[in-house]
């Protein structure tokens, strides 16, 4: 009789134990570790990496060992890894020598696959996933929004953007998460709330209309999920259903002013959101049986 299907998930904390925690579900025998846990007595049949080690120094070295010990490699690109290796030519040519180990590429959202096919990697669309706690709730009558902004980020998150929108909408209050207020100047329509566990932000969500994420470059971000999960509307820089896509500060303000406007929740924005998660748990559970050759 096969022993039970085992993942052991290495990489970036809070998404790995997000995706754990749906495998777990499933039914799936799963583990979040880190490179030492590859030498545990534990028998794992996948090794599904939650950022790709192809472009790490190391990276070769510890997948050829990987590879020589029978294990499945699964590595999932996130944002920030497709970035690197679109900018740094030291990056590409480690995942040269790296990819050719690696048995399944997924990314996080769509548009990174079509990046990482610019520099001759195959991948698949899977959106990391969350396991926040969500319900529908009415949209409060104060016309505020969310805004994700990383303090040591300002910039490339669109703080500029940010500034431009307390201008215009004076009426308006907004919420900053990630972010202390100490990298720019305070206004009375800024509530700087700097980091914020995992599990209070379903307040948060509840006391906006919706949430403004508007980076240089982006995977599939969970939190545009869980806003939609909560029935929010959201304004991002990447194009999502039931999402208002934006490429400027223009049309930025233009769907917050319709936002304001809106006095019913995006249930079809909820919707999709658990469709979504629905999916990337599914194509999982199917690319881990692919792999070990199980039909089912």
């Amino acid at each position: 009789m096969k022993s039970p299907l085992r993942v052991l998930l290495i990489g970036l904390k809070h998404p790995s134990r997000m995706v754990a925690y749906w495998l777990r579900k499933a039914g799936l025998k799963t583990h979040v570790g880190n490179i030492f846990s590859i030498l545990s007595p534990q028998k794992y049949h996948v090794v599904h990496f939650v950022y790709s080690p192809t472009i790490k120094i190391r990276g070769p070295f510890l997948l050829l060992f990987l590879k020589a010990s029978g294990k499945k490699i699964v590595v999932h690109w996130a944002g920030s890894d497709v970035l690197g290796l679109l900018a740094r030519r030291k990056m590409r040519i480690l995942n040269n020598i790296a990819k050719r180990f690696v048995d399944v590429h997924l990314a996080d959202g769509p548009w990174l696959c079509k990046e990482l096919e610019l520099v001759g990697v195959r991948s698949t669309s899977v959106p990391l996933l969350s396991n926040l706690k969500a319900d529908v709730t009415p949209l409060p009558d104060e016309p505020a929004m969310l805004f994700y902004l990383p303090e040591k980020r300002y910039i490339f998150h669109g703080g500029r953007i940010l500034e431009k929108l307390a201008t215009d909408f004076p009426e308006a209050k907004f919420l900053v998460v990630a972010n202390t207020g100490k990298c720019c100047e305070k206004r009375e329509n800024i509530e700087f709330l700097g980091y914020v566990p995992y599990r209070e932000m379903p307040k948060i969500y509840r006391r906006v209309r919706g949430l403004i994420r508007m980076p240089l470059h982006d995977g599939l971000s969970m939190m545009v999920v869980e806003a939609l999960l909560h029935g929010r509307y959201v304004i991002y820089s990447k194009k999502l259903k039931h999402c208002f896509y934006a490429k400027n500060y223009s049309d930025v303000r233009k769907y917050v002013k319709k936002i304001m406007e809106i006095d019913r929740p995006n249930y079809d924005g909820a919707k999709y959101a658990l469709k979504l998660i629905s999916y990337s748990v599914g194509r999982l559970l199917t690319t881990y049986r692919k792999l070990l050759g199980e039909s089912n």
